[in-house]
């Protein structure tokens, strides 16, 4: 019986070591990072993101570049009106209307739309308005 139970004991010792030598071969064997298929479609996949990106990055500048033109198309017909309004004094009391126009950092121009500044000469219009709102459509 101690033969028995001595073999069973001897039996499942080597069996374990057996495993354990097993995964450590598997685990040596093993790649340390992807495989060159998944390398390739990782990079296609980055190369699409990062173009989504760029154009992503262009539709916010150019969001921006609009709103900076929209301001400033904006004060220019509040100081417009209060200009045109100042011209007839004599009927209305006279205003501050500030020291001209703000910068608008080329934006307008870059959408090729004029600003049209505060003068005594021209009555404020919605032109520049209705060029900005042209650039979605007809």
């Amino acid at each position: 019986m101690k033969r028995l139970i001595v073999f069973v004991a001897l039996t499942a010792i080597i069996a374990f070591a057996a495993t354990g030598t097993a995964n450590a071969r598997s685990a040596a064997k093993a790649p340390a990072g992807p495989t060159l298929a998944q390398f390739k479609a990782l990079s296609k996949k980055v190369t699409t993101l990062q173009k989504q990106v760029k154009t992503l990055t262009l539709g916010v500048n150019a969001a921006f570049a609009y709103d900076v033109c929209l301001t400033a198309a904006t004060a220019d017909a509040f100081q417009g009106t209060w200009v045109w309004v100042n011209k007839g004094a004599t009927v209305f009391p006279s205003t501050s209307t500030g020291s001209g126009a703000i910068n608008d950092l080329q934006a307008c121009s870059a959408f090729r739309i004029p600003r049209q500044l505060p003068s005594t000469d021209t009555a404020p219009s919605t032109a520049v308005f209705s060029a900005l709102t042209s650039l979605f459509g007809p």
